[in-house]
């Protein structure tokens, strides 16, 4: 591999971008980028520490569109990722899109290497997540396009891994913070039912992290999100989650900040 990537963001596609963008900004940490390129004209673009939020409207239903990954050797990322076995498509606007086996996209951008720097207060945006009932499939891939390496596994008792997140070589806990998360069965009830909706795997949803799930939860009730899981402690992670339905019910989760040795690349 001789191209280094970066887990860079998200996509997201709204029926309305103004509802979604004042959420973000009021609530959520984020905050609106200049001047970034490549991206259709006029689409929003949020930053939130390294990490950046693409928006745009469509008339069909909200959703995560795709995992954003930044190539740091863009002109050499099609012929990298082939190297790999991967397609890489161009795109109209300048970038390229990867699809893996359950059919969810992955949009690659060139990596200017500039950085918006760590959030030393909250929100941090942490991670997109797939549900998936090929977790294991869905690791190996990204693994091997993309170079990513695990970080954390989670099984509960007596049940085979369900839960996975994925780091690039960047990532520093705390700093560049930005996962993948990778969901599989046997799914939770919130799971299945996004699995369901969808129609098989999914981006489930985004996260952020804050110093109190409890209070973002309800500030981001007031600003019109529905509640989808009450704030809970979850002892098997140390840590509060709660889960949001924000607008055109995309889900957002909220949870405090996992301790550095939690979440970790190996070595």
């Amino acid at each position: 591999m001789t191209v280094r990537y970066r887990l860079a963001g998200i996509q997201l596609v709204h029926r309305e971008v103004q509802p979604v963008v004042e959420l973000l900004t009021t609530r959520l940490g984020c905050t609106h980028v200049v001047g970034a390129a490549p991206l259709p004209a006029g689409d929003p673009v949020l930053a939130n520490g390294t990490a950046t939020i693409h928006l745009s409207a469509n008339s069909g239903p909200g959703r995560i569109a795709a995992l954003v990954i930044a190539a740091d050797r863009f002109d050499a990322a099609a012929a990298d990722l082939a190297d790999s076995g991967v397609t890489a498509t161009p795109r109209p606007d300048g970038t390229l899109s990867v699809v893996d086996p359950d059919g969810l996209v992955t949009v690659v951008r060139p990596d200017d290497g500039s950085s918006f720097g760590a959030r030393e207060i909250g929100p941090h945006l942490h991670h997109v997540a797939i549900t998936t009932d090929q977790l294991m499939r869905s690791s190996e891939f990204y693994e091997r396009a993309f170079g990513l390496a695990v970080a954390y596994d989670y099984a509960g008792a007596d049940e085979p891994a369900k839960l996975r997140f994925l780091a690039d070589g960047q990532f520093v806990s705390g700093g560049h913070e930005f996962l993948l998360e990778l969901m599989g069965p046997p799914f939770l009830d919130r799971e299945a039912a996004a699995f369901d909706r969808w129609g098989g795997a999914c981006f489930d949803h985004y996260c952020f992290t804050t110093g109190d799930p409890a209070e973002l939860h309800a500030a981001c009730l007031a600003a019109g999100c529905r509640s989808s899981e009450e704030p809970v402690f979850v002892e098997d992670f140390d840590l509060t989650l709660s889960y949001l339905f924000g607008p055109d019910d995309v889900e957002i989760e909220l949870m405090d900040p996992p301790s550095a040795d939690t979440i970790a690349l190996p070595g």
